[in-house]
């Protein structure tokens, strides 16, 4: 096993031909931070990281699969300044380099997958979750503004109308009643 991002992402051989990257970040329900999110895409970009995986495996440690980004860390005056810098740069960087990677790649959702952790896990091919998982989307509820390419990402994995809800009402919506 060979630890990234200070030891808050694994990456692993469970079986020939699979990788996996784990998110360890549990003191912050395996929350993204910049970090996470170069490495992923340090990982994904190419760089020989992944041997000759010809599938990916994306899990986390814990209950939670991701609590979406580490908005904890920013400052309240600027919160959306910085919030929007973190989609811009290292969240975008990491799900481009998730959308070209030429093999599958499968999300194993243990628990809750809330904001950019549901996103990462909709930005992968399939997806796998427990029957506790929750998933939401809560940028309403923040004041935020979601991008045009994540809300397309949406729109194509789970329709519109189920996007609306996610979007709209800022809820989280049960693993099991996504059928």
């Amino acid at each position: 096993m060979r630890e990234l991002a200070g030891g808050k992402l694994r990456l692993d051989e469970p079986a020939p031909a699979v990788a996996r990257l784990t998110i360890a970040n549990e003191p912050k329900r395996n929350a993204l931070d910049h970090e996470i999110l170069d490495a992923l895409a340090s990982v994904l970009g190419g760089g020989g990281e992944l041997g000759a995986a010809r599938c990916l495996v994306i899990s986390a440690t814990g209950t939670t699969f991701s609590a979406g980004y580490d908005i904890g860390a920013l400052a309240g005056d600027t919160f959306a300044a910085d919030a929007e810098a973190i989609v811009a740069h290292p969240f975008s960087a990491a799900i481009d380099a998730l959308d070209a990677y030429p093999f599958p790649v499968l999300a194993a959702l243990n628990g809750h997958a809330i904001g950019g952790g549901l996103e990462l896990a909709i930005s992968c091919d399939l997806r796998i979750c427990s029957d506790a998982a929750r998933l939401g989307m809560p940028p309403a509820r923040l004041g935020l503004i979601y991008s045009h390419t994540g809300l397309r990402k949406f729109l194509d994995a789970v329709g519109a109308p189920r996007t609306r809800e996610l979007f709209f009402t800022a809820r989280a919506i049960s693993a099991a009643s996504t059928g």
